[in-house]
């Protein structure tokens, strides 16, 4: 469980379409911060900075 959701029941969830799972994890991606690029359809690389 992650932010509150049971993520092991909702991704097993028959009534979700594909899209709608793909949605979801972006969504619950952003909000730890990742960033979907639209364009390349996969997350932006993230740079960390040391210290």
């Amino acid at each position: 469980m992650k932010n509150g959701v049971p993520f092991d029941q909702v991704f097993e969830c028959e009534r979700l379409a594909a899209h709608e799972r793909v949605a979801m994890s972006i969504v619950f991606s952003e909000i730890e911060g990742n960033e979907w690029d639209w364009s390349a359809m996969k997350f932006k690389e993230q740079t960390h900075a040391n210290g």
